[in-house]
This record gives C-alpha cells, sequence and structure tokens, in this order.
C-alpha cells in the first residue's frame, strides 16, 4: 500500500518488513505446534485442576526437553580442553587436593 502513496518503495525497509513477518509467522507455528504436542497433558491437567506448570507429569515433560538423535554424537566429535575443575573431577578430587591430601599447585 506505501506504492500508493509513494512513488519509491525502500527496499532495506521491505526486506526488514518481511522478515518481521516471517519471524512473526514463525512464533505463531511453533506455539501450534506446542499446543499440539501438549494437548493431552493439559487436558489431564484441567481435570486434576491443577495449572499446567504445577501438574507433576507437565513438569517432566518440560524437564525431559527436545532432544534430537545426532546431537550428541557432534558434540562428542568437537575436542575441547579441559578445565581446572574437570580435571579435579576426573582426578576424584572435587576441591583440588592430590591424593596424599596435600593441595595441587597449577603450573
Amino acid at each position: 500500500m506505501s506504492l500508493v502513496a509513494q512513488n519509491t518503495f525502500d527496499v532495506e525497509f521491505g526486506t526488514l518488513y518481511a522478515l518481521c513477518c516471517a519471524i512473526e509467522n514463525c512464533m505463531f507455528l511453533s506455539h501450534g505446534i506446542w499446543l499440539l504436542r501438549t494437548r493431552k497433558l493439559r487436558r489431564e491437567a484441567k481435570d486434576a485442576e491443577l495449572s499446567f506448570d504445577t501438574f507433576p507429569p507437565a513438569q517432566e515433560w518440560q524437564n525431559r526437553g527436545f532432544k534430537l538423535g545426532f546431537a550428541g554424537k557432534i558434540t562428542d566429535m568437537i575436542p575441547r580442553k579441559m578445565s581446572k575443575s574437570d580435571q579435579d573431577v576426573e582426578s576424584g578430587s572435587p576441591n583440588g587436593e592430590n591424593r596424599e591430601g596435600q593441595l595441587e599447585t597449577l603450573p
């Protein structure tokens, strides 16, 4: 409609407006998917006269999250440097002591 009132078109604004519309539509679609996935739990919570957030099976469902099958395999392939706390946990010493009870010094 802006082209009717003006004879010019700002391409940057048009692109940003289209991007914002796409993001809004994705949020709307995401909420719809969530409603479909939780319809049984929401119905059970309503029958138990509890809110979805206080219904124990719904809390378990929320804490379980959405795991992708390949997610762990990819992160296992990435080499990472161990932090001091990770080294302590591997050596069995949560507070930085060696096996003789003496404090370890950092290099």
